[in-house]
C-alpha cells in the first residue's frame, strides 16, 4: 500500500495478518528508547535501572464547561474542543480554555478547528486562546482539489497567525478516505512530515457508523502506524474505539488513544461525558497495556524523594 514500506514478524504482524505484541528488543530497535531520561513510552528513573513502559496518553473529546471537568476528574491527559470556524464557538472556547488550564490537564488542550472547504468561502481565521497547545485541520472533501497541500498549509500558517504563535498541528486522516473523499492516508503522512506537524490524527469520517477497526485491516492499520513512527510522527488514533478494541490499539502502541462516545452515557456520541466512564475507559487502557500503575506511583515517590535530597543544603561544619 505505501512505497517503501516492508512488514514482517518484527513489524508485529503474524502470517495469518493479527496483530501481536511486540517484544522488548523490538520496540528497543525502533529506537522507542533513544533517549534514555525521557521517552513517550519510558522514563528512566534515576533512583533506579528500571525502564517502566507506560500506556498510551487518553484524549477526550469535549464540548461544555461540565464536560471538561467530568473528562478531567476521570483521568483525561488530554481534552479536545470544537472550533468549526465559529466566532460563537470561539467565545465558548475562550472560556472552556481558562477553565482547562485551572485543572491543569497533563498534556494540554486540542481544538478541532474543522476542515479545509470550511475555510473557503469565508475570511474568518479563529484566533486560538494561549492556552491551546495542539490543533488539527482536516481534509474531508479535498480530495477533488488539485490544490489541498497548498491550502492545507496556507490556512494553517494563517490560523498561527491570528492566534499570534506557531501552534503544534495535528494531520488529520481518514481511515475511511474514500467516504470522506479526503486524500489517501499515505499521502497525508508524507505531507506530514514535510510540512513539519507535530503528529498524525488517524481516525474516522463516520463518527458512529463503524469503527476503524471496520474500515482498515490490522495490517494496513500497522503499516501506517509504524510507517509514521519510522519517520518520527506521533500517532493519535481514534475512531469509535471501545474498550473492547484497547488490547489490538495497545498491540500497535500509538502515542493517544481518542475517544468520545465510548465514554458518553449510553455510549453515544451525541450524550454528554462521563466522569466513571472515562475512569473505566482509562484504567482498562493501562490494563491493555500492561502498565503497573502501583510500581510507577512508587517509582515517582523515590524519584520525589532523591530530588529533595539532592536540593537540601548540607549542614556547615564547626572547623
Amino acid at each position: 500500500m505505501f512505497p517503501g514500506v516492508e512488514l514482517g514478524a518484527a513489524a508485529g504482524v503474524n502470517l495469518a495478518g493479527r496483530v501481536v505484541r511486540s517484544s522488548a528488543g523490538t520496540r528497543a530497535s525502533l529506537g522507542r528508547r533513544v533517549d534514555p531520561g525521557f521517552s513517550r513510552r519510558g522514563h528512566n528513573l534515576a533512583t533506579t535501572f528500571n525502564t517502566l513502559e507506560l500506556p498510551p496518553s487518553l484524549l477526550v473529546g469535549t464540548r461544555t464547561i461540565a464536560e471538561l471537568e467530568d473528562a478531567i476528574r476521570g483521568g483525561a491527559d488530554l481534552v479536545e474542543f470544537d472550533c468549526k470556524n465559529c466566532s460563537s464557538d470561539l467565545r465558548s472556547l475562550n472560556d472552556l480554555v481558562e477553565l482547562a488550564g485551572l485543572r491543569a490537564p497533563r498534556m494540554g488542550i486540542c481544538v478541532d478547528v474543522g476542515d479545509v472547504r470550511d475555510f473557503e468561502a469565508s475570511e474568518f481565521r479563529p484566533a486560538l486562546p494561549q492556552g491551546v497547545r495542539w490543533a488539527r485541520l482536516g481534509l474531508a472533501g479535498c480530495r477533488g482539489n488539485p490544490n489541498w497541500q497548498a491550502d492545507w498549509q496556507q490556512i494553517r500558517s494563517e490560523i498561527n497567525a491570528a492566534s499570534g504563535r506557531p501552534l503544534k498541528w495535528l494531520a488529520v486522516a481518514h481511515a475511511d478516505a474514500d467516504f470522506a473523499c479526503s486524500p489517501k492516508v499515505g499521502e497525508i503522512v508524507h505531507l506530514a512530515v514535510e510540512s513539519r506537524c507535530s503528529g498524525l490524527f488517524l481516525e474516522t469520517h463516520r463518527k458512529s457508523a463503524c469503527s476503524i477497526a471496520d474500515t482498515m485491516t490490522p495490517c494496513e492499520l500497522t503499516q501506517t502506524i509504524w510507517m509514521a513512527r519510522e519517520l518520527r510522527l506521533p500517532v493519535f488514533v481514534g475512531g469509535a474505539i471501545g474498550l473492547g478494541d484497547l488490547d489490538w490499539i495497545c498491540d500497535l502502541e500509538p502515542a493517544v488513544v481518542a475517544v468520545r462516545s465510548s465514554v458518553c452515557d449510553s455510549g453515544a456520541v451525541d450524550q454528554s461525558v462521563s466522569e466513571t466512564r472515562v475512569n473505566r475507559f482509562k484504567l482498562a487502557l493501562e490494563a491493555a497495556a500492561g502498565f503497573d500503575r502501583a510500581r510507577w506511583d512508587f517509582l515517582q515517590q523515590c524519584r520525589a524523594r532523591q530530588a529533595a535530597s539532592a536540593t537540601r543544603v548540607p549542614a556547615r561544619s564547626s572547623h
